[in-house]
């Protein structure tokens, strides 16, 4: 077989017989190969190109091998962002047009006449017949590397990989090759001109807002974690081509499918907030780390994790994270007094003798006896704003404060009403109250029974919805929730109970039947005891 007859990037599913003889002739092209084409000739045919296409570097090898020393370098290849029929490098334009013609494969890839080429037999190669390679092999081995979207590989990487010494080549490296999708290739193709050619577009603002309506319209399809969107989600979304990175025509095609109103700036502006080192694409690590909403980066719940809850309410996280936002907020606050003492200094250096004087034990330096005038606005601003009244459960808030771990305050808001481990032995007998489906609850209404923990006098028990409804009020039977749960229980017991009596029952006839069939072999045995009987007496009676 002189040539391949399909080309590993054309199958839809890889077996493992295709890949192991795709293997099978790269391993023999990569020990004859660098034989017959010295590395510093590799180079002088490569020195112009970063990235050069599959097809395009087979068909250079072949003619190589088929001419020695008459092939011309490859020449620079031109970027994407100038096939733009301006020819200039405007980060604010993106064609969808040229775009899809200058990033497909079969633009980047060489015309027809390599396909030709590449189908037929080189001259007859001089030297040892273990050195002889045909353009499957070359094909096999080309296609051994790993590439970017565009089929395009990584020149410097085929360079090291082809002359490696012996020693250093291992069984990881023929694994984790080209023909493994499930590993993620090379960087697409810059889209627009890098920031040192030309300023790239950036909008902080801007960028924000666009982020937002993406996440949006993103977590209107991805609910499965809870109503939570995951990062990993987000960016399979994003990522329209699976290459596992995300390039400006992937960010705008997703915008078209998810229908968010974009402009060509806003696109530049999002990218550039996302590329942040100017890469021209972003993986999924540059993603999470700088795609921000308003709850924070996507990564701020991973480094943020929960150090402490409080009884009354509230959540104390820790991580770096967290600590560079008290830092920020410590540097907000200390600027904020500063800034409070430089007005009020200024204000008492300003101050008319026409002003009365501050009282020296005054809390504050500001806080003056002050005029009748004074005296009406502070009786105004008490009566327009009136004092908030107390919480009713107030008590209790007040006994559980502080920091504890998320199960203990749990338990702290639950044990009010739940009974002790020592109630069970003390409890009473089952009387009417207990053989219903609703609980017991005398133990809430009077105070002297056994389970009277959770005694409540009628001041706190007879309040409204809302106050019934707290963390901290005894659970009833009368809310629609806890009465359908109760059903629920009682219906479970109520099937469970009818199993075990259907299992009762098919016991007793199980027993009832072995008894009858016990009586019946013993009455079987007493009769043919009997005829036996009755036979020797006849014979007896023959003979006499």
């Amino acid at each position: 077989q002189t040539d391949l007859l399909h080309k590993p990037r054309h199958a839809m599913m890889l077996t493992e017989p295709y890949v192991e003889m795709i293997r099978a002739k790269a391993e023999r092209t990569e020990r004859a190969l660098p034989k017959r084409i010295p590395k510093s000739r590799m180079r002088e045919l490569l020195k112009d190109r970063e990235m050069v296409h599959q097809d395009e570097l087979a068909k250079l090898l072949i003619d190589e091998m088929a001419a020695p020393g008459a092939q011309k370098p490859l020449g620079p290849q031109a970027p994407v962002y100038a096939s733009h029929p301006s020819m200039g490098a405007n980060v604010l334009t993106l064609d969808p047009a040229s775009l899809k013609e200058a990033t497909s494969g079969e633009a980047a890839s060489p015309p027809q006449a390599a396909e030709a080429m590449a189908s037929t037999m080189p001259s007859p190669q001089p030297g040892a017949a273990s050195l002889k390679l045909v353009p499957a092999d070359i094909n096999s081995y080309v296609a051994t590397q790993r590439t970017n979207r565009d089929d395009e590989i990584q020149v410097e990487e085929f360079i090291t990989n082809l002359y490696k010494p012996e020693d250093e080549r291992h069984v990881i490296h023929r694994v984790n090759d080209g023909l493994n999708r499930a590993l993620r290739g090379h960087r697409p193709p810059r889209e627009r001109p890098a920031h040192i050619e030309v300023p790239r577009h950036e909008n902080y603002w801007q960028a924000r807002y666009v982020m937002e309506l993406i996440g949006d319209a993103i977590s209107a399809i991805e609910n499965s974690n809870g109503g939570k969107l995951k990062p990993s989600k987000m960016f399979k979304r994003l990522d329209i081509d699976g290459d596992g990175f995300i390039s400006m025509s992937d960010l705008k095609t997703a915008c078209d499918k998810f229908k968010i109103p974009h402009t060509s700036s806003d696109l530049h502006a999002v990218f550039s907030a996302l590329d942040k080192h100017d890469a021209g694409s972003v993986n999924i690590g540059e993603f999470t780390r700088n795609y921000e909403m308003h709850q924070g980066n996507l990564m701020d719940a991973m480094a943020r994790p929960i150090k402490a809850v409080y009884h009354e309410g509230g959540i104390e996280y820790a991580g770096p994270v967290q600590d560079k936002i008290n830092e920020m907020e410590a540097q907000v606050a200390a600027a904020h007094a500063e800034n409070e003492a430089a007005h009020a200094a200024h204000a008492a250096g300003n101050r008319s003798t026409s002003a009365p004087p501050s009282r020296p034990d005054a809390a504050s330096p500001r806080s003056t006896a002050g005029s009748s005038r004074s005296q009406m606005c502070r009786t105004g601003m008490s009566i327009a704003t009136p004092s908030v009244s107390s919480s009713i459960y107030e008590r209790e808030v007040g006994l559980i404060t502080g920091q504890a771990r998320v199960t203990d305050v749990i338990r702290a808001r639950c044990a009010a009403w739940k009974p002790s481990k020592h109630e069970i032995f003390t409890a009473p007998a089952k009387t009417r109250y207990g053989m219903t489906v609703f609980p017991d609850t005398r133990h809430v209404t009077e105070h002297n029974m056994p389970l009277s923990a959770s005694y409540m006098p009628e001041s706190e028990r007879f309040k409204t919805t809302n106050s019934v409804h707290s963390l901290f009020a005894v659970p009833d039977a009368r809310t629609a929730q806890v009465e359908d749960a109760m059903k629920k229980h009682a219906r479970n017991e109520f099937r469970v109970e009818r199993i075990r009596q259907r299992q009762r029952e098919f016991t007793e006839r199980c027993w009832a039947a072995n008894q009858a069939a016990q009586e019946f072999d013993e009455l079987k045995v007493a009769r043919k005891a009997l005829n036996q009987l009755n036979y020797e007496r006849k014979c007896k009676m023959a003979c006499a």
